[in-house]
């Protein structure tokens, strides 16, 4: 078995060719918000200004896009016990055989809508 870091993965393959061997998953509600918290705390600091120290986003109209917004996170979640991923088959390359998935997340929602965890 051929030993690679994964700098050495990640040069010889593409983001798209990538994709097709990986299982991604949302990290659930909690997570996600906290992520989504911390990400305007973040761009409100010097990383988010330009070279010439102009802030990158205007921090009001994201905390009010934010609050709207929050509510909707549930709704972009993977459902829970449901596989989105199914194996369609493998490939060798550089000696390691690498399996194929195709993502049905969106046609799972194409097909059969989320339920709503909110009202209006």
């Amino acid at each position: 078995m051929v030993s690679l870091t994964d700098k050495e993965v990640y040069s010889h393959l593409r983001r798209k060719e990538l994709g097709l061997h990986c299982r991604r998953r949302t990290r659930g509600a909690a997570e996600t918000e906290l992520l989504l918290i911390d990400m305007p705390e973040t761009l409100n600091s010097e990383k988010g200004h330009d070279t010439l120290d102009i802030p990158l986003l205007d921090q009001g109209r994201i905390q009010a896009i934010w609050q709207e917004q929050r509510r909707h996170l549930h709704c972009i979640q993977d459902p829970p016990g449901v596989q989105l991923h199914t194996q369609t088959g493998s490939i060798t390359q550089g000696g390691v055989i690498l399996p194929v998935y195709r993502c049905a997340r969106l046609h799972f929602f194409g097909v059969v809508p989320p339920q709503p965890v909110h009202s209006r």
